[in-house]
């Protein structure tokens, strides 16, 4: 049986992460690919083809509130880009965040509340060594 698509893509990332400081891997967060599993698995992906430089977006029209199947921006998207930034983190990982989660303000607010939860929440982690994400 033949590779499949996404097989492919990845392939080819590997390929251009032979020069993995000339390479930024875009992943942008939406209702549909923001399960923690999701975020881990692009985190290994990123692994395996040593990618060192990721942007962290957002569904434009999530954003915006366009999409009526998906609705506007959630918790869960928020937590996506915070475990995929820390995963990054752990993993030596650059990431840089997009613009985009600044357009609204509402976002950004959701985005500072749910940040300082997450900051203690790390915290307290660090306390117990035995513990991890």
């Amino acid at each position: 049986m033949g590779r499949t698509v996404y097989e492919k893509v990845w392939e080819n990332i590997k390929k251009y992460c032979e020069y993995p400081e000339n390479v930024t891997i875009k992943y942008i967060i939406f209702a549909l690919n923001s399960e923690k599993e999701e975020i881990k698995a692009f985190i290994e992906k990123c692994l395996w083809a040593n990618v060192k430089n990721i942007e962290i977006s957002l569904e434009a029209n999530q954003v915006n509130g366009n999409t009526p199947i998906w609705g506007k921006v959630t918790e869960r998207e928020i937590e996506a880009r915070f475990l995929m930034n820390e995963l990054s983190k752990q993993n030596n990982i650059n990431v840089s965040i997009s613009s985009i989660w600044e357009w609204d303000s509402e976002v950004v607010e959701r985005v500072e509340t749910y940040k300082r939860s997450f900051t203690s929440h790390l915290m307290r982690l660090q306390e117990k060594p035995s513990l991890c994400l």
